[in-house]
This record gives structure tokens, sequence and C-alpha cells, in this order.
């Protein structure tokens, strides 16, 4: 029986040692993210219903890393992004509904910490540390007007990922919490300008939030 036991620890032990990233390895990943929304209403101005109006957005964000010790990297990351906005609005001048088209963009950069904690040989949950600078920018179709934000960021990300051979690992991963702290100008045209700052947090933990990634550990 004590036999028995005993060749239960150590084969129990050594599929633990196998389910690891070891120190040494080096982390290349990229992440999408794609949303699309659409809002229709029934009634509107003088019993007319307005065009619908429609959302989408697009990130990727490549990730390099390097573990430091065993399931822990730390490297750097990139999200740039892009989106359009169809908003409507209604001109109490003319009477009629106008259509606006904003587009906006965005780009992050900064360190980050990631931690790996596996739930077998091929399933392991991480958490997902980073700061850095964040800037973004937005301009309406046919307006003068023009929107920029830069500031600083910290956020927090889950994943879960899935090893379909050692050096392969399929993620999917939420936004998470994020906190910013963004100067945001707007700009009117004619040196006619303002400044404000905006401080706060976002909790991206939706169906929207999902990211699909692939990730690669190099010397594993």
């Amino acid at each position: 029986m004590r036999r028995s036991f005993l060749f239960l620890l150590l084969l129990s032990s050594g599929g633990a040692v196998q389910a690891q990233i070891s120190a040494g390895t080096t982390l290349l990943s990229g992440a999408i993210n794609y949303s699309s929304r659409k809002q229709e209403a029934t009634t509107g101005a003088f019993g007319t219903p307005p065009p619908p109006t429609k959302e989408s957005q697009f990130s990727f964000s490549p990730t390099a890393g390097y573990f430091v010790a065993d399931n822990l990297a730390l490297g750097l990351m990139l999200t740039v992004s892009s989106g359009q906005v169809n908003r409507v609005d209604y001109d109490s001048y003319t009477g009629r509904y106008r259509e606006q088209e904003i587009n906006f963009h965005g780009l992050a950069v900064g360190p980050m910490v990631r931690y790996y904690k596996f739930l077998g040989d091929n399933f392991a949950f991480y958490g997902q540390v980073g700061a850095g600078y964040s800037s973004s920018g937005s301009e309406m179709e046919g307006s003068p007007i023009e929107t920029s934000n830069k500031g600083v960021y910290a956020a927090l990300t889950p994943g879960l990922v899935y090893f379909p051979v050692p050096k392969v690992g399929l993620e999917v991963t939420l936004n998470g919490i994020r906190y910013a702290s963004l100067k945001e100008k707007t700009d009117y045209g004619n040196n006619n300008t303002q400044e404000i700052t905006n401080t706060g947090f976002d909790f991206g933990l939706g169906v929207e939030d999902v990211n699909l990634g692939i990730s690669f550990y190099l010397g594993r």
C-alpha cells in the first residue's frame, strides 16, 4: 500500500512539473477583438423613425515577453484599435434627421507581467497586469471638430489558454479592468480648443469584450 501511494505521488508530481512554462521561454502572442452594434428606433420625431445607429470597432494586440521564472513572464504589449460610429441626430431647423459618421482610432503601449496557473497539462488560467501610454482620436465627417485623448493607463486582464501542443496556445481573454487618466482636447477650428481631464475605471467583462488569440512559446 505504501509503495502504491509513493508511486502515485511521484506520478502526480511528474505531471505537475510538466504542466508549466519554464524560465527561459520566449512568448509571442496576438489577440483580436471585433464588435458591432446596431440600434433601431420604432418611433421618432413627428412619427417618423430615424435611420438606425451603427457602431463597429476592431482591435489588435500583439505581445512579446520572456519567462524570467517558471510560469512568470515579463514583456511589452501594444494595442492598435479603430472604429466607426454612424450617429443620427434630429435637426430642428430643417425638420429632418441628419446622419453623422465619426471615425476613431487608438494606440496603447507599455510593459506587462503575466502569470500562469495550470489546470492540468493542456489548460491554464493567466492574469496579466500592464500599464503604459495611451493615445486616441476621433474625427466627424463634414465637420472641423477633432478630439484627441492622451495619457496613462493600467489594466488587469484575465485569460484562459489551451495548449494543443506545448509550443502553441489558443487564448480567450477579456478586456478586464482598466484605469485611465487622459487629457481630452477638442479642436473646434479657428484656434478654438477645449481641454478636460478624464479619470476613471472601465470594466470590460461582457461578451463584446472577448478577445481571441494565438500564442507561441519558443524554447518550451
